[in-house]
């Protein structure tokens, strides 16, 4: 959101080659966040993947007491991730608008 709010108010005034070059930076910035997303996303898959297989050995109930905490927390990181994700496509959407 706050990128899109950058893009949209941020730009109006600035000359065509300053904006297309703050429009880059907005465009490196995403591509950035992107990778950050993917990171927290892979290493979600990677603990969720070593959860199932601690959960699938017979364990001490300390494991089975801490797994509810471990999956809502993971679910906390991929809803992060939605919400980083919209505001990102919201913010590409001002950039593509206001390039046009």
């Amino acid at each position: 959101e706050a990128l899109a709010c950058v893009v949209s108010g941020g730009l109006s005034g600035v000359g065509s080659d300053e904006a297309a070059a703050l429009c880059r930076g907005r465009r490196a910035e995403v591509l950035e966040s992107v990778t950050q997303l993917r990171l927290v996303l892979d290493e979600t898959a990677w603990d969720l993947e070593v959860l199932e297989k601690q959960l699938a050995r017979p364990c001490d109930g300390a494991m089975a007491e801490n797994a509810p905490r471990a999956l809502e927390a993971y679910a906390c990181r991929v809803q992060w991730a939605l919400r980083m994700e919209a505001g990102l496509r919201r913010g590409l959407e001002a950039l593509r608008a206001w390039e046009v």
